[in-house]
């Protein structure tokens, strides 16, 4: 059986507090959705939530504060 894996992140902006969502349309309704996405080959799943969330709000990170 193969797996794929994915990571995603929730982003909270240190001065508003404000969580960040993306909303997706794919289907009848939207819904309110953290960033995430699949996994590449030879990627850890910290690498893989960042780059997602790069990807999503077009704006680097500090991760530096993390929570898991």
């Amino acid at each position: 059986m193969d797996y794929m894996l994915g990571a995603g992140m929730a982003i909270i902006q240190q001065n508003t507090h404000k969580i960040v969502v993306i909303y997706e349309t794919k289907r009848k309704y939207w819904f309110r959705v953290f960033p995430r996405g699949r996994k590449d080959i030879g990627e850890s799943l910290e690498q893989t939530a960042l780059r997602e969330a790069y990807e999503e709000v077009s704006s680097p990170l500090d991760a530096s504060e993390r929570v898991f």
